[in-house]
């Protein structure tokens, strides 16, 4: 693997070149120092620029070279983020990392750090002072401040903090933005008076933040932060990390196009970031540590058929002891109340004896819409280590059970199951 630096031979990008340098050398891995020259230039201006900027590569080889650091240069032509991505591909890099690139002075506005975030496989580092990086090592280890928010491109950055220890020691500060009445709403719990506050409700929020952040490696101190919602979450977490004083926001990023980029959290917080931040894309390939033998929640989805209870079955014998169990139906018609009520009648009488005397805790969740979305959205609000499918739902959902497998599989990160048809 290798650490691939991009430049424009600015200040900026001097600081970006410098913190390259010092994590190819701790690493010993290869550092490629790049350029790119966009196309749409005139023939004369072209091949000025490009002497220049071959002239350019070389002096900051020259500066660079010496013991335990392996560096070389390349000249791109095309659209920055294109030929950055087809580089960062050949090379097999571990890292992108770039200065602080012509940020735009409003949010509706996408720049160059957006089209890099969205478009490169490579996790993306914005350096805008070398200082952290150059001096982190023992003891100072480097401040980081990751968001979590339950999707599958947040437990990527998380689990990616794995890899960036590999550089050194890291003192992480786990941050999660959330908001009581989605809470109160999804786990099903009654709201409490306004006198008595969230108190109860940001202590489980915590303790399933410690549950996902107590698997990282030694090098990794851990501390716990939640923020109830007030705007928003992009301004939120700058405000937590200037309080904290932190080197880097560490963010997982959907390859959102067009608008969706506007109101994306990592689309503000490159925009407005005073310190480095660093872009993980949900596609990059990272030691799972979310994985566990036994899981303390599950979500099964039942269809009232006998699949389905056998799907519950399946779901209660994989959870440990104490563990929550979310039984979901989804209805594509709408439903009055009183079938509402009729069908959590029905789920939970498809749950086996034993429960009690186990600790189990049942949530019935009943549905209507969207299928896709609201599975993916009832992993991210539980905090399900697993789902159970049925292995075959009713055909009136003109869904097969494989393509719901896939699209879990690919939004949430987390382990999806079949439960058998019949008893073998």
């Amino acid at each position: 693997m290798s650490i691939v630096c991009a430049t424009r031979f600015s200040e900026e990008s001097q600081h970006a070149v410098n913190a390259a340098a010092a994590l190819a050398r701790r690493r010993r891995e290869p550092l490629h120092l790049v350029h790119v020259v966009t196309g749409g230039l005139l023939p004369g201006m072209r091949l000025q620029l490009t002497d220049a900027a071959t002239t350019a590569l070389t002096d900051e080889v020259s500066r660079l070279k010496g013991p335990g650091l392996q560096v070389s240069s390349s000249l791109l032509h095309g659209r920055l983020e294109e030929a950055l991505a087809a580089f960062c591909a050949k090379v097999d890099a571990r890292l992108l990392v770039v200065g602080d690139t012509a940020r735009r002075t409003t949010a509706l506005l996408t720049g160059t750090l957006d089209r890099l975030a969205y478009a490169i496989e490579a996790p993306l580092l914005v350096v805008r002072d070398e200082r952290a990086f150059v001096q982190w090592g023992d003891p100072r280890p480097l401040s980081v401040l990751v968001a979590f928010d339950k999707t599958a491109s947040s437990a990527v950055a998380r689990d990616w903090v794995g890899r960036l220890s590999e550089f050194g020691p890291i003192s992480l500060l786990a941050t999660q933005v959330y908001w009581p009445t989605e809470e109160y709403e999804s786990r099903q719990l009654p709201v409490p008076p306004a006198e008595e506050g969230h108190t109860a409700l940001k202590a489980l929020v915590l303790s399933e933040l410690e549950r996902e952040f107590s698997r990282l490696p030694p090098a990794v101190k851990v501390r716990l932060r939640a923020e109830m919602g007030l705007g928003h979450i992009g301004e939120q977490l700058l405000a937590v990390a200037g309080d904290e004083q932190v080197d880097v926001v560490l963010l997982g990023t959907h390859r959102r196009r067009a608008l969706g980029r506007f109101w994306s959290v990592s689309h503000h917080v490159l925009l407005q970031a005073p310190m480095a931040v660093a872009c993980v894309p949900a596609t990059v390939a990272v030691p799972d540590l979310a994985t566990e033998p036994v899981w303390r929640s599950a979500l099964v989805v039942s269809d009232l058929t006998e699949g389905g209870a056998r799907a519950v079955s399946c779901g209660v014998s994989m959870l440990e002891l104490g563990g929550t169990l979310n039984i979901a139906h989804v209805s594509s018609e709408p439903l009055g109340a009183q079938t509402e009520g009729a069908v959590a009648k029905r789920l939970v009488a498809e749950l086996p004896a034993g429960l009690e005397a186990r600790g189990i805790r049942v949530v019935a969740h009943v549905l209507e819409g969207d299928l896709d979305e609201l599975l993916v959205r009832l992993v991210e609000t539980t905090s399900a280590d697993v789902v159970v499918l049925p292995a075959q739902l009713e055909d009136s959902l003109e869904l097969t059970t494989l393509r719901i497998a896939r699209e879990l599989l690919q939004r949430t990160g987390k382990p999806v199951l079949l439960s058998p048809p019949k008893r073998a």
